[in-house]
């Protein structure tokens, strides 16, 4: 388990990908496939009033990205709102992070 990170002294096996590194600019990233039948936990770091991080998904009858909707809400992270938990969707996604006063990330976990 040498390869494992340690965190507050406990091995931190969960699954995640970092989607955007912690920085002040605003980037969007690539795209990230959703499977069916995995359970999915998007966390950012603490955003500031105004800031946000929004999802977007792919529609290849129109081969173009769109907002992204998730139980008829915006699958968005703010202020306050720095999580947003989902399972049960596929299909192609990315996040789009607008400018930050603070380094903010995106990570998503999965299981």
């Amino acid at each position: 388990m040498s390869n494992i990170p340690i965190v507050d002294g406990v091995y931190f096996t969960a699954k995640h990908t970092v989607l955007i590194e912690a920085k002040t600019a605003s980037e969007q990233t690539t795209s990230y496939n959703l499977r069916a039948g995995v359970k999915y936990t998007l966390l950012c770091s603490t955003l500031g009033a105004g800031e946000e991080i929004v999802g977007e998904i792919y529609d290849p009858s129109r081969s173009a990205w769109q907002p992204w909707f998730y139980a008829g809400n915006r699958v968005k992270l703010a202020q306050n709102q720095e999580q947003f938990f989902f399972d049960g969707a596929s299909g192609l996604v990315r996040f789009v992070k607008s400018a930050t006063t603070t380094n903010v990330g995106l990570t998503i976990f999965y299981a």
